[in-house]
């Protein structure tokens, strides 16, 4: 079925609003086909689509993307961007377009490689891109890089968080083409696990080996735990055979494609299994600070809130490749019951025993950071390495969802320093107009208590067996307001 001209509308599709303050409906599994205005090399990205119209949506690609390389190409030659947004196929196209390849390397070739035969191409009705003879939508379209950018956003993303309100391209649809048996995909991105923690567990799997092979050989194992949502958390462990060659690892994957994103990195020799908690909890607790610290800077995701340099922010890596496990460890010892300072309302210490961390919790009516040093020593301890600092209404969440919020609310920069040999972190919420902290800061994503309702009583006609607790239920006490930024 072709659409072309004034008949190509969006209308027909079953595009989703997926979270209450998302800015509108957004494709959310789009492959958009984009040519190298030089060498006419095709890229396949995958970057939301938030509907203006029947025939117009936003373009969200980020700064560092191969997409817009592409469109500043095109701004430079003073010419229209051609653009085609393929949906559906094999969903090793989907991978593909998800996954960290070189620029340049065409995604087909690893989706051919992933399917072990190739991909069939077939030309677009009203420009000369190429995309799958087998997708089940194609929308054709262009970008003109001489208009305005125009508002997108909020959407609720895989961080957890909204990304809220930037300026992106207009994209303008020229057809729409289908199969007559045609399904529209889509997926849902949130607060962790969702469906794209998967693709990620694929990634670390599918280019472990590239990564060995051209990027830093020493690599033996990598993870990317789903609660450091991909590019806050990741753990390697390396073959070490000399002094300081943890900092050479952090500063190479600091440079390396999509990995130069990641913002918190564990370094262990290859003894460790990077999967097991208990490995590296016995590590973790045997470090010492700041020697077992790397700190840099470096580029972050566009859409990492915590930085107050949109897409630039502290980066910390610990180096554990000379920890002995076997080693005595230093017994921790805490008090029977802690004195509270100002601004604290709780200290929970169920995680000092393994991980040699305590958990304070603070008064979420205070604007004033808790003075941690000051607590610290009216709270003499001995065996804790990790103080963090979340707010008080995160007191109800379980330890992996704590990992997820330090991850994500902190800038190493601003918000972790050294106390007597204490690694303390600033985990909170960070409140909008306060010196050194971004001008805005975004809500969690959670389902609206209607919502919930209303699946709670067709949950037996959806066919999905025995009944789960909604995580909305537990993360609406995360909620700053009732909007998607503070």
């Amino acid at each position: 079925v072709v659409l072309q001209g004034e008949e190509a509308s969006l209308d027909a599709l079953p595009v989703l609003k997926c979270w209450p303050c998302d800015g509108g409906r957004f494709v959310t599994l789009p492959l958009v086909h984009t040519l190298d205005p030089e060498t006419g090399i095709r890229n396949v990205g995958m970057y939301r689509l938030q509907l203006f119209d029947a025939r117009t949506t936003g373009m969200h690609w980020h700064l560092h993307k191969t997409g817009a390389r592409h469109y500043e190409g095109y701004r430079r030659a003073g010419r229209r961007m051609p653009v085609s947004v393929a949906l559906g196929g094999d969903p090793a196209y989907t991978y593909a377009a998800t996954a960290p390849m070189p620029d340049n390397m065409d995604e087909y070739l690893l989706a051919g490689f992933l399917r072990r035969r190739p991909v069939k191409l077939v030309k677009c009705i009203t420009n000369d891109i190429y995309v799958p003879a087998d997708c089940d939508f194609v929308i054709e379209g262009y970008v003109d890089p001489s208009e305005p950018k125009t508002v997108e956003g909020p959407f609720g993303d895989h961080t957890g968080f909204y990304s809220l309100t930037d300026e992106y391209p207009r994209f303008h649809v020229t057809a729409v083409t289908r199969r007559r048996d045609a399904v529209y995909p889509a997926t849902l991105v949130g607060i962790p696990p969702q469906e794209d923690a998967y693709i990620a567990k694929a990634t670390e799997k599918i280019f472990l080996a590239p990564i060995r092979l051209a990027v830093q050989p020493e690599v033996k194992e990598l993870t990317m735990p789903v609660f450091g949502t991909a590019h806050n958390l990741a753990v390697v462990s390396i073959d070490r055979r000399y002094r300081g060659q943890a900092h050479k690892v952090a500063q190479g994957l600091w440079g390396a494609g999509q990995m130069m994103f990641n913002k918190y990195l564990v370094i262990t020799g290859e003894d460790c299994d990077v999967h097991d908690p208990d490995r590296l909890a016995a590590l973790l607790r045997r470090a010492e600070f700041p020697r077992d610290l790397i700190v840099s800077e470096g580029i972050y995701d566009v859409l990492d809130h915590a930085t107050v340099t949109s897409g630039f922010g502290g980066k910390l890596a610990f180096d554990l490749t000379e920890i002995d496990p076997s080693a005595p460890a230093e017994a921790v010892r805490v008090p029977e019951r802690f004195e509270l300072t100002p601004g604290l309302v709780e200290v929970a210490d169920g995680l000092a025993g393994k991980w040699g961390a305590l958990l304070l919790f603070a008064d979420d009516t205070v604007e004033q950071k808790p003075d941690l040093a000051a607590f610290l020593a009216r709270n003499p301890c001995r065996g804790i390495r990790y103080a963090v600092l979340f707010d008080g209404h995160a007191r109800t969440m379980r330890p992996d969802e704590l990992l997820w919020l330090a991850a994500a609310n902190t800038d190493p920069r601003r918000d972790v320093e050294c106390r007597d040999g204490v690694l303390c972190a600033d985990a909170r919420s960070k409140r909008p107009g306060i010196a050194g902290n971004p001008s805005r800061f975004p809500n969690v994503v959670t389902s609206l208590p209607e919502v919930v309702r209303k699946v709670d009583e067709r949950w037996v006609e959806y066919g999905l067996g025995e009944r789960l607790e909604s995580p909305s239920d537990r993360y609406r006490a995360l909620l700053l307001s009732d909007k998607a930024a503070w």
